[in-house]
């Protein structure tokens, strides 16, 4: 889900003074008014052509005897004594708009409440720096102890539309609710972090800002790891590898030779470190190179049976980056 924020422009004014008065008093009373009216706002940071509930309070007036007016765009939209809560739909990205609240409290002389609703968008999109084999169409996801990396893409448009350039922005990046005031700041548009050892889900947020605090947005993206995987292929003299049929639990195996392959998916792979040992085992006994992905098995004798084909994948740079697999290798079943 995207969030957006909106710089709320605050202006007081005082109605019904003389003009000689107007500053003095305009000046008291919006020092008073920030001391005893209220205002909150739900959602807090509202996105484009998003609903917005208003709701004021004050410790000194009697809101529920005052007659309050609600204007939005110069244009009245609702007035009433008691009228303390007010909603309303936010523009679209580019767009302004203006909020103005009138508060005339029994015996008291008006005043009125100005706010200025300018949205703005922010996405977060995370990419995990792990292994898939070429061609592999989905996505490469995060696992434990893994690089990931998360890069903000904000839409910050004018009144005039002009898009404002992210890389002129101000960024603070909070990894689980923590500030990273070393990875945060001018242009900063990427967060890159390892993974915790414990495999716990990692909530990323950022604030962002133009240098002169007129556009701000927030965003914030939680992704879970997942357990590096390892799967079995046949490998075929004549075709290869056949990457469509990943082996399942078992295997017939009619030829008197047969090779499989093995290709990993999500371990990590941003440092030289990282690689990988493939421990064969047939039948629980030690077979194949640990560093080959590969492994044949024969039948010269054609005789009829199983055995048990088993591996294990492991991260020599990350300990807790490991995979299993076993199948069930049938011999002379034509």
């Amino acid at each position: 889900m995207r969030k957006s924020l909106f710089i709320i422009l605050v202006c007081i004014l005082t109605v019904g003074f003389t003009p000689h008065f107007v500053q003095a008093q305009s000046d008291f009373n919006v020092n008073r008014i920030q001391q005893i009216l209220s205002i909150s706002i739900n959602p807090e940071m509202p996105k484009a052509n998003e609903q917005v509930s208003i709701k004021i309070e004050s410790s000194a007036y009697e809101l529920n005897a005052a007659t309050i007016t609600w204007t939005v765009d110069t244009k009245q939209i609702s007035s009433g004594i008691g009228r303390k809560t007010f909603s309303f739909f936010t523009g679209k990205l580019g767009s302004q708009t203006h909020i103005s609240i009138l508060i005339t409290p029994p015996g008291a002389e008006p005043f009125r409440k100005d706010l200025y609703f300018t949205p703005t968008d922010v996405a977060l999109v995370w990419e995990a720096k792990t292994y898939t084999p070429p061609f592999y169409a989905g996505k490469a996801l995060f696992s434990n102890q893994s690089t990931l990396s998360v890069t903000a893409i904000p839409d910050f448009i004018t009144k005039d539309g002009r898009r404002l350039d992210p890389s002129t922005l101000i960024y603070k990046w909070k990894r689980n609710n923590k500030a990273q005031g070393s990875l945060s700041g001018y242009g900063i548009r990427t967060l890159t972090i390892s993974g915790s050892t414990l495999g716990l889900p990692e909530k990323i947020s950022v604030l962002v800002s133009s240098q002169d605090g007129t556009f701000m947005g927030e965003e914030a993206v939680t992704v879970t790891p997942t357990n590096p995987t390892v799967f079995l292929y046949e490998n075929t003299p004549l075709y290869g590898v056949l990457y469509n049929k990943a082996l399942g639990d078992s295997f017939a195996m009619g030829e008197k030779e047969s090779s499989f392959s093995a290709v990993p998916y999500f371990f990590n792979r941003s440092s030289a470190s990282d690689v990988l040992n493939f421990n064969w085992t047939v039948n629980n006994s030690p077979s194949g190179d640990k560093d080959s992905d590969i492994i044949t098995l024969r039948n010269d004798e054609g005789a009829e049976g199983r055995s048990i084909l088993g591996l294990e994948v492991a991260n020599i740079g990350n300990t807790f980056q490991t995979a299993r697999k076993s199948i069930s290798v049938f011999f002379n079943t034509q």
